[in-house]
């Protein structure tokens, strides 16, 4: 029997190293086989891809940000969450890339999710985040976009 179209080869798929409890959603569309949990990561040459689904349209939708807006991100967000510091999205944006241009937001929040889905910060309600790993945050997020599926 040959397997449902949505468990195709390349099929995008969650990253989620370790874990915890979570807003993923999980949507199952008549006829289309096994329920799809939301969001899901994935890379596009140097393009960081959040795909999640619209509640309103009923549909999915994709996100993309540049692998660099993700690394300065991080660099920001190292600086601010030191000594266990909670930071809030006001106090980390506007963020700029390596040629000193305003990343957009979307894209900021592009990387904020995948950094949450991945257990690499947590999110304290509306007060903002905090880096539960700091001495390991820089360097692990190498490893989780090596580790997203490639489209």
């Amino acid at each position: 029997m040959a397997a449902p179209a949505s468990a195709g080869v390349g099929a995008p798929v969650a990253v989620k190293d370790q874990t915890r409890s979570s807003k993923s959603t999980k949507v199952s569309k008549p006829g289309r086989g096994p329920s799809v949990a939301y969001p899901r990561f994935l890379r596009q040459d140097d393009q960081l891809v959040r795909i999640a689904w619209s509640k309103r349209k009923k549909k999915e939708y994709r996100h993309k940000a540049p692998y660099a807006v993700l690394q300065a991100l991080v660099k920001v967000m190292s600086e601010l969450g030191k000594d266990g510091r909670i930071f809030s999205t006001e106090d980390l944006l506007p963020i700029q890339d390596t040629d000193g241009n305003e990343v957009p937001s979307y894209q900021a929040y592009v990387g904020i999710a995948l950094l949450k889905h991945t257990s690499l910060l947590d999110q304290h309600g509306r007060q903002g985040y905090s880096i539960p790993r700091l001495a390991e945050f820089a360097d692990t997020i190498e490893a989780v976009w090596q580790k997203l599926p490639h489209k």
